[in-house]
């Protein structure tokens, strides 16, 4: 035999020999499975919706704003991630650093996978001003960001 031909065997041997692990399954599965559980699962707010209407399962319908017409009522649609039942979730209308008024809802059941909706009423939406507002969400105390909402007459 040739150096070649003997080296070919050796590599085929080679790669035979590796990939023979654990009764046929490829050797990536094994290393993702043992990462998987590993991987952390921080709760966090995935979406914040504001409208004038929610729907039964929280979805705020007849579209999301980022300015509108002052209302009476305005509902926030927070989507969350990894957040188990019973989470604090306090929504905050604020204009620059003054809380023009706070609610707090809590996380109901995720479902499968892991998503949960809690959706919020701002009744303050009738004594507010012309101008430039945020609504800004805490999970459990934890600011979650803010989105602007700017409220024209």
């Amino acid at each position: 035999m040739t150096r070649t031909t003997t080296a070919m065997m050796i590599l085929a041997a080679a790669a035979l020999a590796c990939g023979d692990r654990s009764g046929g399954e490829p050797a990536a599965d094994d290393s993702v499975t043992a990462i998987a559980p590993a991987i952390p699962r921080i709760p966090r707010v995935m979406a914040i919706d504001v409208g004038y209407a929610a729907d039964s399962l929280g979805r705020i319908v007849g579209g999301t704003y980022e300015s509108t017409q002052i209302a009476d009522t305005l509902h926030v649609s927070v989507r969350t991630q990894f957040a188990p039942e019973g989470l604090p979730v306090d929504v905050q209308l604020r204009q620059g650093d003054r809380i023009i008024e706070s609610v707090r809802g809590h996380t109901p059941a995720p479902d499968a996978e892991d998503i949960g909706r809690v959706t919020l009423t701002l009744p303050a939406g009738a004594t507010m001003t012309p101008g430039n507002y945020q609504v800004e969400v805490l999970l459990d105390g934890i600011s979650q960001g803010a989105r602007p909402l700017s409220m024209t007459p």
